[in-house]
């Protein structure tokens, strides 16, 4: 997963399914960690991922929050040295509900402006006119 920061861009297929998954945001986050990750990223998105009203973000915000506290109460009778998975699960879920919100909006934002101006970025022009 972190070697997709490598990686000169990345489509990324956004479906409701993806915003659950805990693989697919942690990878997500490590490929944001880039300051140039922005011209990198060519989000396609499946019609059951809805994030573009703050309502709608604020759905996956809720269901991260959720999984958290479901995440530390499974471990309520666990001994500490019992507990390490679940700990690097809790650290990995905790940064996606924190940097969900952000995230989801700089996607909506660059969805409505990159369609609306039909892909600017040449990186991506030329994904579009491969045959």
């Amino acid at each position: 997963m972190k070697k997709i920061r490598k990686s000169d861009f990345s489509i990324l297929l956004i479906s409701d399914s993806y915003l659950k998954s805990m693989s697919c945001m942690y990878e997500l986050l490590e490929f944001i960690k880039d300051d140039n990750y922005k011209d990198r990223i060519l989000p396609i998105v499946n019609k059951n991922a809805k994030f573009f009203k703050s309502e709608d973000r604020n759905e996956y915000i809720k269901y991260w929050k959720n999984q958290y506290e479901k995440k530390q109460l499974s471990t309520d009778r666990l001994k500490d040295e019992e507990k390490i998975d679940t700990a690097i699960e809790l650290k990995h879920i905790n940064r996606i509900r924190r940097e969900l919100g952000e995230i989801l909006l700089f996607l909506s934002e660059i969805i409505i402006e990159r369609y609306n101006n039909k892909i600017t970025n040449k990186n991506f022009n030329t994904i579009f006119e491969y045959k």
